[in-house]
């Protein structure tokens, strides 16, 4: 019943599917120049904080998407979706900002340009994402493998107790209106999501279209780090000169093939050492997880993957070391905890004998040559929040190079994780096919024996997207 409203209220909204989008308005282009413009702030906060470890947004920020008409953003991301686009993936571009009034305004475009503004009235979407993992029971379904600490108990993705949404809650907000019809019957194959707030931490593909599907049913999902992922750089890239726009679409574009013949690094459920802070409860799954990765990638040899004892914090970074400038797949199925408040100093990956904390990780910068990173982990697409996303683990990987980042969005089943993860390595591995696409088939033959998103929609892919494959 309520699909069915959902669906009539969209009907209502006057969208003639096939028909071709009015141009959009002197108001909607600088409502949309100004949501840009908010987010290239929070860039340069996201870049400062990899550098000293504080978010800092000086004067400056934003001025280049300032100085710029709303008609060249437009037609900067029309160039970047339609150059995407030619792998015969039609992409397409979600673009969220919530104003200082508090309303949501979401923007959809694809190669035709700017299509779709809506508009909703001051939803609180932290409350809105923390009320779904309730109605998801993310935290119970886990509770055997979830980390625990020794003064602090099990560690709860949210202290409050906002009251349980549906998925259905979810979409009403995130795509609303006009939106979900095209997201539903459109050509678009591929939604790169430029999020605000928890938006990027919030099962999208598990989201149900007027169909009542979910949207993985339909395409795939890559949820950007910044703007220029979108727009390609408004202004110099540091320390050097402008560049032509061919050289920054490849620089900005994750290409998975290198990935598929470059080094390995494999982790699977190390020894967690006993007597700290934390009880880190055995992963089986992510064992056999990493294991079955190996092989897939062809990595069973002596200098193989490391498990059990095997997996010390000397021996893992000695490989990072060795990838240095390189790309290639660094696979890490362990425990992860994300601290929503000091997420460099207390996020970290699990290891035999001690953690890889974030803080190491943001000292690499640009260390790596754009490697897959996968994070089979708990918690490891969080963060602490801000305007325009997450400040985590899956971030501070990317700042180090890593072209993309898949991360979990809550404390993850092991069972289900060994499932879904498995298949997505073997569906990038068989073929020509896009990051973002392997993890979307996978999300599906997995649906099929776990039926619940809590199991199957629990990752993310967070980065670049893939280039025509």
């Amino acid at each position: 019943m309520r699909i069915l409203v959902w669906w009539l209220m969209s009907l209502g909204l006057g969208l003639t599917m096939g028909a071709q989008a009015a141009p959009p308005s002197g108001a909607t282009l600088a409502r949309f120049r100004a949501a840009l413009v908010d987010h290239a702030k929070f860039q340069a906060c996201f870049s400062s904080k990899v550098t000293s470890g504080y978010c800092t947004i000086g004067s400056s920020a934003g001025a280049a998407a300032r100085q710029r008409s709303p008609s060249e953003l437009v037609q900067r991301i029309q160039r970047r979706l339609t150059h995407l686009s030619a792998s015969g993936t039609e992409t397409g571009a979600l673009v969220y900002h919530q104003g200082e009034d508090g309303a949501l305004h979401v923007f959809l475009l694809d190669p035709q340009g700017l299509q779709i503004h809506e508009r909703v009235a001051q939803p609180d979407l932290s409350d809105l994402r923390d009320g779904l993992t309730r109605r998801l029971h993310v935290q119970t379904r886990a509770l055997s493998r979830a980390p625990v600490h020794a003064k602090r108990g099990l560690e709860r993705l949210s202290r409050r107790q906002a009251p349980v949404r549906s998925l259905e809650d979810v979409a009403r907000v995130v795509l609303p209106g006009q939106i979900a019809s095209r997201v539903t019957q459109g050509s678009v194959r591929r939604w790169l999501v430029l999020p605000w707030g928890p938006i990027g931490v919030m099962p999208l593909s598990a989201l149900p279209r007027l169909d009542g599907e979910p949207l993985a049913t339909h395409a795939s999902i890559v949820v950007l780090p910044d703007l220029e992922a979108l727009t390609l750089p408004l202004g110099r890239l540091p320390n050097g000169p402008s560049h032509p726009e061919e050289l920054l679409q490849q620089v900005f574009t994750f290409d998975p093939e290198p990935v598929r013949r470059g080094p390995r690094l494999i982790v699977g459920d190390p020894a967690f050492p006993e007597g700290g802070p934390w009880t880190l409860p055995p992963l089986p799954g992510a064992r056999k997880e990493a294991l079955a990765v190996a092989e897939v990638l062809g990595e069973m040899s002596v200098d193989g993957p490391l498990v059990g004892a095997d997996a010390t914090h000397a021996r893992v970074i000695a490989k990072l070391d060795r990838m240095r400038n390189r790309s290639g797949v660094i696979y890490l199925a362990t425990h992860g905890v994300a601290d929503p408040v000091n997420p460099m100093h207390g996020s970290f990956l699990a290891l035999a004998d001690q953690p890889l904390m974030a803080d190491e990780i943001r000292r690499r910068k640009n260390s790596f040559r754009q490697p897959l990173v996968v994070l089979s982990a708990c918690q490891s697409g969080l963060g602490k929040a801000f305007g325009a996303g997450q400040f985590g683990v899956s971030r501070v990987f990317y700042a180090a190079g890593a072209g993309q980042v898949v991360g979990s969005l809550w404390n993850v089943d092991d069972a289900a994780t060994q499932t879904l993860m498995t298949r997505f390595m073997a569906q990038l591995m068989a073929g020509r096919v896009a990051t973002e696409e392997a993890l979307r088939r996978a999300m599906l033959e997995t649906r099929s024996q776990f039926a619940d998103p809590s199991s199957w929609a629990s990752f993310v892919v967070f980065g670049n997207p893939s280039g025509p494959a």
